[in-house]
């Protein structure tokens, strides 16, 4: 490894290349950190060293919504016996209608799955599963290979409480096969019940 200095704005940052000129993986998180350092102004580079409070507003409604309404369901502790390749969060945040006479009430909701590998630098994302009543079960299935899950998720078309509360609305319900990765996000219908 050879090191290499950069001074700017009367600071010094240490950059180590390897013998073929390549930034080295930790030293470039570092650099990174260590330049976000000098444009923002924030004396600590590094994570788990700042102690001043940054406030900022953050304008984006849905994370607002996610983050104030929705109620995670960890998947990964359903079914403890299977291994799980996947970290897998589903939010569900309400949708309230006139499903109900006479009030307003929860009919649906609108899903949202995060994935996360269980690496150091894990990859992630999230999707939008979109706005149905309820879902009532997930399942994970056996023997899949991989950073992938694949589960059984049954749907109704209104929230149950809806369904218990309006005696006019009849339930319906089916059931899909959810193939996630990272980078995809496949659903199937299993069967219609």
């Amino acid at each position: 490894m050879e090191a290499l200095y950069l001074d700017c704005a009367g600071r010094r940052l240490q950059l180590m290349r390897d013998s073929l000129g390549r930034m080295s993986t930790h030293s470039s998180f570092r650099y990174l950190f260590s330049i976000a350092a000098l444009v923002t102004g924030v004396d600590s580079a590094l994570p788990g060293q700042a102690t001043q409070l940054q406030p900022q507003l953050l304008d984006d409604q849905l994370l607002v919504r996610i983050l104030n309404s929705a109620v995670m369901q960890n998947l990964n502790a359903l079914q403890p016996s299977l291994p799980k390749a996947l970290s897998l969060r589903l939010y569900a945040v309400p949708v309230q209608g006139p499903c109900v006479r006479h009030t307003h009430w929860i009919c649906s909701y609108e899903y949202y799955l995060a994935v996360s590998e269980h690496d150091e630098a894990p990859a992630q994302a999230v999707y939008s599963l979109g706005d149905v009543g309820e879902i009532v079960s997930v399942r994970w299935m056996p023997g899949t290979v991989g950073d992938r899950a694949i589960l059984r998720v049954s749907v109704t078309n209104y929230s149950m409480t809806a369904l218990r509360r309006e005696s006019t609305l009849r339930r319906e319900e089916r059931r899909f096969t959810v193939d996630v990765t990272v980078d995809t996000l496949s659903i199937t219908e299993a069967n219609r019940r």
